[in-house]
């Protein structure tokens, strides 16, 4: 019967110890995945911003890129029909 007090009184707890803590370990690692996935994203530029750097460099003048913007417009309409 001693054997089975200690069984249940010290291995037991021993063993959910370490399960619990090995789950929040688990659980925290996965949030600080998802915190540093967030900040990555948070800090790479806009795919819309990029595409628009590539659409209508910095050189052009205020009135061509809104002419290369109204072009491209134009070319999607024509696109979709």
């Amino acid at each position: 019967m001693n054997g089975y007090a200690i069984f249940a009184f010290v291995v037991m707890p021993a063993i959910v110890l370490a399960v619990g803590y090995i789950c929040l370990r688990l659980f925290e690692w996965d949030l600080d995945r998802r915190e540093r996935a967030r900040a990555e994203a948070a800090r790479a530029e806009p795919r819309s911003l990029a595409a628009l750097d590539q659409i209508v460099p910095d050189e052009l003048s205020p009135e061509e890129a809104l002419e290369r913007i109204y072009q491209l417009k134009r070319l999607r309409r024509e696109e979709g029909a």
